[in-house]
């Protein structure tokens, strides 16, 4: 028995090293983040009291890596002088059973979160009042993590909704 190191020994330990280098490489630019897109669309339609009632849709579509918990989606209107805040609901898992035979039986207050699996797309929407002279710009954030992760990934988007007025022709 040698005390040395072989040179299959050194050749293994090499093999080792690059592909720890490969892997943390990957790891650091990202390449395990769960991927999705989002994108959304307006609707904007002229309402009373000088406010417009704006309608937000959100599509999520999950890429092939890994699934994702969703925890939370956020979307936040803003104009020149204000904005408001409002959650895009229906991110539970609805408890539905096998002995479910009809939509009066679904318990619509889903308390776990939902999970998206690669290749699914899901979307959701939400309304607001905003001012009818301004433009609206839309951000949204969705933010969840995949299982085994220790942080939240998040991802955002931003629309603009421009004033009813201005989309009419004048007379």
């Amino acid at each position: 028995m040698t005390n040395g190191m072989t040179i299959l020994d050194w050749t293994q330990f090499a093999v080792l090293i690059v592909v720890a280098a490969f892997f943390g490489i990957r790891f650091v630019q990202g390449w395990f983040n769960p991927n999705m897109s989002l994108s959304g669309e307006t609707e904007r339609r002229a309402g009373e009291d000088n406010c417009d009632d704006l309608a937000i849709s959100i599509t999520i579509t999950k890429g092939g890596i890994g699934s994702i918990t969703l925890k939370g989606a956020v979307v936040r209107a803003t104009w020149l002088d204000g904005g408001v805040a409002t959650e895009l609901s229906g991110l539970t898992r609805l408890p539905i059973k096998k002995s479910t035979k009809s939509a009066d039986e679904i318990p619509w207050d889903g308390k776990k979160p939902l999970n998206l699996s690669p290749g699914t797309s899901s979307t959701w929407s939400c309304h607001v009042k905003v001012p009818d002279e301004h433009v609206c710009t839309i951000q949204v954030v969705i933010y969840g993590r995949q299982k085994l992760d220790f942080g939240f990934s998040q991802w955002r988007a931003s629309l603009i909704s421009l004033p009813v007025s201005t989309l009419r022709p004048s007379p």
